[in-house]
């Protein structure tokens, strides 16, 4: 979030063959961060075939004037083939703001 719209591109991978073609829904969910002030919640339906092993998806990020700490959404991804394994089926996104300098304090 800050000065520069910023859109985080996740993408899905299949590794190996597949028999028969399959649809992969990735969806967002919130984590610290929260649609719609955050991010813009997000859901897309793949569909490989034997030919294809990766598609991307884009979820664009609110931007604003207040300075924030890092936050993260999820990425989830399920489908309704049972012999296809996700691993893994969720993943942290991290938004980190531009406009904010971290400062670590050591105990």
């Amino acid at each position: 979030e800050g000065v520069d719209p910023t859109v985080q591109i996740c993408a899905v991978l299949i590794s190996g063959t597949l028999e028969r073609g399959t649809i992969v829904t990735f969806s967002t969910s919130d984590g610290s961060a929260m649609a719609p002030g955050d991010y813009t919640a997000t859901t897309v339906m793949f569909f490989f075939d034997r030919d294809s092993n990766r598609s991307c998806v884009n979820v664009p990020i609110v931007t604003d004037s207040v300075p924030e700490v890092p936050e993260y959404f999820c990425g989830n991804l399920d489908t309704d083939n049972a012999s296809v394994l996700l691993n893994p089926d969720k993943a942290n996104v991290t938004i980190i703001d531009a406009g904010v300098i971290p400062i670590l304090v050591n105990d």
